[in-house]
């Protein structure tokens, strides 16, 4: 498996628990702390799957769903959104801008790396 997984998210112990999870699933993974980050290694490399957390200091995971989509122009870039709001207008506005999964927090990790599995063999 050479899939490659970037991990956006601003809590360390979040990013550490995937990062560790997905490196044993077999993924390659790398991680941000901030949507700039995040936009600056999108700019150089491509991923097989983006995994962001949706609420982070200035720049929200939306705020990069709309990079990837329209500066970018990825239409096809496969996301999945972590989340600890459940708002409807959220996964409302997700579902718009076409996002391949939005899983709720707190989350089981088995739970994203089967859901992760799914969307990268295009059954979600």
């Amino acid at each position: 498996m050479n899939e490659k997984i970037l991990v956006v998210d601003d809590e360390p112990y979040i990013r550490k628990i995937l990062k560790y999870t997905l490196d044993k699933s077999g993924y390659m993974v790398e991680e941000c702390e901030d949507v700039y980050e995040a936009e600056e290694l999108l700019k150089s490399k491509n991923y097989d799957l983006i995994l962001t957390d949706l609420m982070m200091p200035i720049k929200s995971g939306l705020d990069l769903v709309r990079f990837v989509r329209s500066e970018l122009k990825l239409d096809k870039q496969k996301i999945i959104i972590l989340s600890a709001k459940g708002m409807e207008n959220d996964i409302k506005l997700a579902k718009e801008l076409e996002v391949s999964y939005y899983i709720m927090k707190p989350f089981e990790v088995g739970r994203i790396i089967k859901k992760i599995r799914m969307v990268l063999d295009g059954e979600i």
